[in-house]
């Protein structure tokens, strides 16, 4: 039994009742003629899974039959159904080998149990051994079980068993066929089958566990995406209300002949603005859907970043409260192949930021410099310091956390557009401190290829 080979067969296994199959399979081949029950009490469902495999069909299918009128109706290990729990103080055999007595598998054997029947625990808790003089349905021969728990954690609980008959015991009842008991005095044998199921049964429980996160993953994975096409439509939609609502104020505001008082000129004038605000956040949207999906679109052509940030920093600088913002960039140039309307976005999303958290005391600096085979925007401010977290997060945060007791709030949403611009050009955006010792202040930087990358 190779471990690798085991792991690759049960991950490729197409359902639960596959990879027990496998599981059961493996196992008995650990013995010449050899039997095994595999068994998982699926979560999910409340259902069992049970998987049993013999020297034959027929005396699989016997097993397997006689594991699930054992266990159909009760939970593994004495738990309630629909918990995980551990296998460990379990007080029941799998298998039904003579009487139908419980086995005590991690103390004495109980009182009424059949013939000399006695159990030991091996080395590792979910790994037991039991034996029954009386045989697999009375009979004199014996047989000895080892078992081993199937841990698939939220996936369910289960059982892995290998039945280790005595010569001239019958396996089913009825056939002849019986696998062979270990040699006498063979400790050393005992051990290694007791290993090897208890290898298996880990393997198993860790491709059970490995398939159930990876169905979690996927079906997380699809709910992202309807959400994210959902954003996409709902703000593709809200754009025509929203301009029919805006137009409409328009007209009325307007109107040549038309006497309004000073109430109803600025309530005409407040839609407007709102009607503005709300486009504005309707294409944020439709850009963080864009974003995440990986589709943003570019329109490239020549661009003159020096130029775009002066522009940019002139309309910021305007604004009685903006602190002062000094530029530093070459008469000319630098020149990139970018989605101008792109670009534009990325040099504004930078400075609000930068002038958001300054005042008259704190100016911002902008630099732009050539940097080899791309193009460098730098943004610095000198105001309040934020700890290391808070800058990693800035260009990938969508809500920010609130203190207990309140509610969240949006992110920055201009800095996560820098990014993902930044990042759908081929180039990417980052935070860091303008002192090398992490002193006042806030560095804002991105980096843009001067070629398209595909």
């Amino acid at each position: 039994m190779e471990p690798i080979s085991l792991g690759r067969r049960l991950t490729a296994a197409a359902d639960i009742e596959e990879m027990l199959a496998v599981a059961a399979g493996d196992a008995a081949g650990l013995l010449l003629g050899g039997i095994a029950v595999a068994a998982l009490h699926d979560l999910q469902d409340d259902t069992w899974h049970i998987q049993a495999a013999g020297p034959s069909p027929a005396v699989a299918a016997v097993w397997a039959q006689r594991a699930r009128g054992r266990y159909e109706k009760r939970a593994i290990g004495g738990a309630r159904m629909g918990q995980p729990g551990s296998m460990q103080g379990r007080d029941e055999p799998l298998l039904d080998l003579g009487q139908d007595q419980g086995l005590d598998l991690g103390a004495p054997v109980p009182p009424g149990a059949p013939g000399n029947a006695r159990s030991t625990a091996s080395d590792r808790p979910w790994s037991r051994t039991w034996h029954s003089e009386e045989g697999l349905d009375g009979g004199s021969a014996g047989a000895t079980v080892l078992e081993a728990e199937v841990d698939a954690g939220e996936a369910g609980s289960g059982l892995l068993a290998l039945v280790l008959t005595r010569s001239g015991a019958t396996n089913d009842g009825r056939a002849p066929e019986a696998p062979e008991a270990p040699p006498a005095g063979g400790a050393g044998s005992f051990a290694d089958l007791r290993h090897g199921v208890a290898t298996i049964a880990a393997l198993t429980g860790l491709a059970l566990r490995t398939v159930h996160l990876g169905g979690r993953l996927t079906a997380q994975e699809r709910d992202q995406r309807e959400q994210q096409q959902f954003l996409s439509l709902a703000a593709h939609d809200l754009r025509t209300p929203l301009a029919a609502i805006r137009g409409y104020a328009q007209l009325l505001l307007r109107q040549r002949n038309a006497i309004y008082t000073p109430l109803q000129r600025t309530g005409l004038e407040t839609i407007i603005q709102q009607a503005d605000r709300l486009a504005g956040l309707t294409e944020l949207v439709l850009d963080v859907a864009r974003i995440q999906t990986r589709r943003m679109p570019l329109r490239r052509t020549t661009a003159d970043v020096g130029q775009i940030v002066r522009q940019a920093a002139g309309s910021l600088q305007a604004s009685p409260y903006a602190p002062a913002i000094h530029v530093s960039a070459p008469a000319a140039g630098p020149l990139i192949q970018a989605d101008i309307t792109r670009l534009t976005q990325m040099a504004y999303g930078l400075l609000e930021f930068a002038v958001t958290r300054s005042d008259a005391r704190h100016p911002v600096d902008v630099r732009v410099i050539g940097d080899g085979d791309g193009v460098l925007l730098v943004v610095e401010d000198a105001s309040v310091v934020l700890e290391p977290e808070e800058r990693d997060n800035l260009f990938r945060q969508l809500v920010v956390e609130a203190p207990e007791g309140t509610s969240p709030s949006l992110a920055p949403l201009g800095l996560y557009i820098v990014r993902g611009a930044a990042e759908a050009h081929g180039g990417r955006a980052w935070a860091d401190s303008p002192s090398p010792h992490g002193g006042a202040g806030l560095r804002l930087s991105v980096w843009l290829p001067l070629q398209a990358q595909d």
